[in-house]
Order: structure tokens, then C-alpha cells, then sequence
């Protein structure tokens, strides 16, 4: 590496174990030690309901768990605090428990190292395009404030899953099918949708090869899709499981974000949603499916080069968070900003969709929180004196006002006005990700009404 990258790796690396520790949004990081100290006290994964995502997460903070209460004994990972309940009283959405500095960073440290892992991944394969595009795309990853802010203030792990989708997209260029296939399944394994991205690899795998060829290939990569499921999840299936996972799926049917499901922030668009308008929804949910299981013959139809299978990834990834889920948050879009930033390295393409997200995405954060960004600091407030916890207190009382006042007048909800704007953008990633796949989304359906008429015709005729 380039003296430059040492030097944007350092001043990253320094950004984010200063403000590691002492950040959190204590609802998530509530989330994380409960998980863990269920797991440390012997109760096996899902047992209570508590965890709704796949087990590899659980796994990474029982080992950070271990790792904490060895030092430091149990009470080290957290703790109620006093002197928040007031805050907790008067919005719902404040939880009275801080985790420690020592278990906010030991959980925050697997997501810094994935960070540093995708950033110097984007710069080996950049840089035998141009050595400044390779330095520039390992900045514009490793310093992004999106990026940084997912994993190392709010401590979400979504960095993780991206780092395994470009390590399997590494592996599948170099027709490496096994170990493509098992980063996929163990990316899976912390979130589920990599699994939307099967279709693509099962295409790519079965059309670049022929003869016996295919037939070895296509059992590599199922062999490497299915060992990490024997591993990590048959083992510790519980019947509750599915409730935990089925119940998630129901609660973040309209949650909306930076999706379609925007609108659904106002009560009575929400209402409309969810009685007379279910039907839609289910109908929008139904048509990105079937785009997500189209986009990979698409790519087939092109070509299997670097350029459209990173596009495919993107157009399915981006097809899932914004029409199919029911929730999309920016974290979400961790995913998409690492293949744009590779898109930008390559190709100079996409430039401007990697900084409106990003923009957008932060924006996004502190608007959701109406206002309420200082109960990021809490760890801070609690655990030194450069901060007062009472001035956090009232920022958050305060703030539950004002997401009451936005909730009952949409017109004059600046986060839902955000929200359109990110969705529309990202709505028009989706149409150029697909005309770059040779298709617009007009096309797609004028083409299909067309089969249509001229099958009623024929059997007029």
C-alpha cells in the first residue's frame, strides 16, 4: 500500500476506536446484551424471542461477551442507569440500560476490522485499473460517514455480510464455485438477504461452464452453500425460531425507510396500507421478486464480465431493500455504497448515486431521531463528565414532541420528506442499473403486454 492509504488507514482507524467506545443507540446495543447474556448464562439462541436475525451475530457477540466478562466480570457489559428515567418515561423509544465502553467496543471491533477489510479488498482490485482510482476508492470507503457511522457509533453489522459478498464475488470471477457459494451461505448466515442473490451465482455457474464441467461446478458451489448451514444452523434450530423469524417479517411489513414504504410513516397512509390497500402491497412485494429472479438472466443475456455481475448485484440488493422489504434503513445500503464505490474504481460510473445514498443515509439517521442524535451519547454522559446526562435527557423528552407533530402532519414531516427524496433517488439507481443490463423497466413491462396481446390474438384467430 501507497503511503497515501497508510495515511487515510491510520486517521479511519484512530476515528473509529476514539469514538467506538463511547457511542451506541442504547435500543440496539440493549439488543446486543441481551442476546449475549442470554448466551452467556446457557439459554440457547432464540429460546426467548429476543434475537430476530440469523445465529452468526449471536455467535460473534458470545465470543465478545466471553472476552469482556473474563476481565472484567458480568456487571462490565452494562447497566441501568438511574438517572435516565425520566427519559424512558417520556419516550417510549429511550431505554434506561447503557452498555459499557469495553463491550461497545469489543462488539464494534469485528465491524472496524470488516471495514478495514473491504476497504483494502476495493483497493487490490482497483488498483490494476489506475493506482489513484485504487488510493481514491480505499478513501472514499474507509472514510465515508455512513460507513463509519454504521458500524462504529450505532454498532449495526451489516458491514459484515457486504465484506463476505465481495469476498464471494471475488471467488466467482476466479470460478472458485466452493468457496464462492460458502461466503454467500456464511453472509446469509448474519443476514438474510444475500439469499436473493442465489439466483444470480446458481446462473453464472451453470452458464459459463459446459458438459461435466457444469455438472462439477454447479456441486462445488451447492456444497459450499449448504456446509455452513450444517455448521452453524441445524445444530441450534429451536422450534421458536420460526415465530421469532415470521413475527419479524409481519412487524416490518410497512415500517418503511429508504424504501417504497416511505409513505407509511404517516398513520393514516399507514392504515390505508394495511387494510384497503394490503393487496398493493403484496402486489408490489410480488413484482420485485419476480425483477430479482429476472435481473440474473439479464446478466446472462450481456455477459459475465466484472462490470455487469457487480451490476447485477447491485440492481438485485437495491430491487430487494427498496421494493420487497417492508424496512429499509440505511444500513441496509452498506452493501450497495461498497459495489458502487468498486463501480466508481472501474468504470467512473455511479459517482453520484454512491454520495446520495451516503448523504442521504446520515441525513436519514438523524432525522429518524428527530433531533433526539445526542442519545448517541449516552455512553459518553455516563461513563465521564464531558457531557452532561440531563442535557441528553431533555434532548430526548423534546424529541418525542416533535415526532409526534411530524407523525400527524405529514406535509410538514421533514423525515418523511427526506425519505421520498432517498427512495426516488435510489429509484433511479434501480431504472440505470437495469438499462445497463440492456432493459429498462418499461420495456420489461410493454414487452410482457405485448406477449400477452399477441397470445389473445392467436387464439382468436
Amino acid at each position: 500500500m501507497t503511503k497515501r492509504v497508510w495515511t487515510i488507514l491510520i486517521l479511519g482507524l484512530l476515528l473509529r476506536l476514539l469514538i467506538a467506545p463511547y457511542t451506541s443507540w442504547p435500543r440496539e446495543a440493549f439488543a446486543w446484551f441481551s442476546v449475549t447474556n442470554d448466551l452467556l448464562n446457557g439459554y440457547r439462541l432464540y429460546e426467548f424471542g429476543n434475537f430476530s436475525y440469523p445465529p452468526l451475530w449471536a455467535f460473534v457477540l458470545l465470543l465478545v461477551g466471553k472476552v469482556v466478562t473474563f476481565f472484567s466480570g458480568a456487571a462490565a457489559l452494562g447497566g441501568y442507569v438511574q438517572g435516565m428515567v425520566d427519559a424512558t418515561i417520556n419516550n417510549p423509544n429511550t431505554i434506561g440500560f447503557i452498555t459499557s465502553p469495553a463491550f461497545n467496543l469489543g462488539y464494534k471491533i469485528p465491524l472496524i476490522l470488516a471495514d478495514t477489510a473491504i476497504a483494502y479488498m476495493l483497493f487490490l482490485i482497483a488498483r490494476p485499473t489506475s493506482l489513484l482510482r485504487a488510493e481514491k476508492v480505499f478513501a472514499m470507503w474507509y472514510l465515508n460517514p455512513l460507513v463509519i457511522f454504521t458500524s462504529s457509533v450505532i454498532g449495526q453489522f451489516d458491514v459484515l455480510p457486504a465484506a463476505l459478498i465481495l469476498i464471494a464475488i471475488t471467488f466467482l470471477l476466479e470460478k472458485k464455485y466452493f468457496m464462492s457459494g460458502l461466503s454467500l451461505a456464511i453472509a446469509a448466515l448474519f443476514k438474510l438477504y444475500p439469499v436473493f442473490l442465489l439466483p444470480l451465482y446458481l446462473v453464472i455457474c451453470y452458464s459459463s461452464n459446459q458438459g461435466e464441467r457444469r455438472k462439477k461446478a454447479m456441486l462445488h458451489l451447492l456444497a459450499g452453500l449448504f456446509i455452513p448451514i450444517a455448521v452453524f444452523v441445524i445444530p441450534h434450530l429451536h422450534p421458536s425460531i420460526w415465530d421469532v423469524l415470521l413475527d419479524r417479517s409481519q412487524t416490518d411489513l410497512l415500517k418503511g425507510g429508504m424504501n417504497i414504504w416511505f409513505i407509511a410513516q404517516s398513520p393514516t397512509i399507514y392504515q390505508s396500507l394495511a387494510t384497503s390497500y394490503l393487496p398493493l402491497v403484496y402486489a408490489i412485494k410480488y413484482l420485485a421478486l419476480l425483477a430479482i429472479l429476472t435481473i440474473p438472466l439479464m446478466v446472462r443475456r450481456i455477459s459475465f464480465d466484472t462490470e455487469s455481475i457487480i451490476t447485477g448485484h447491485i440492481a438485485i440488493l437495491i430491487v430487494t431493500f427498496s421494493l420487497y422489504s417492508g424496512l429499509a434503513n440505511p444500513q441496509y445500503y452498506i452493501s450497495v455504497i461498497m459495489l458502487l464505490a468498486l463501480q466508481v474504481s472501474l468504470s467512473n460510473k455511479y459517482r453520484f448515486f454512491f454520495w446520495a445514498i451516503t448523504i442521504g443515509g446520515v441525513a436519514h439517521y438523524l432525522l429518524l431521531w428527530t433531533f433526539a442524535w445526542q442519545a448517541l451519547l449516552y455512553p459518553l454522559a455516563v461513563n465521564t463528565s464531558l457531557i452532561d446526562l440531563q442535557q441528553i435527557n431533555n434532548n430526548v423528552i423534546h424529541s418525542a414532541e416533535i415526532w409526534e407533530y411530524w407523525r400527524t402532519n405529514p406535509t410538514k414531516n421533514v423525515y418523511l420528506i427526506t425519505s421520498g427524496i432517498n427512495f426516488l433517488i435510489i429509484f433511479v439507481l434501480v431504472i440505470k442499473s437495469l438499462r445497463q443490463l440492456g432493459l429498462t423497466l418499461p420495456a420489461v413491462f410493454i414487452n410482457k403486454g405485448a406477449a400477452l396481446l399477441n397470445a389473445a390474438h392467436f387464439r382468436k384467430n
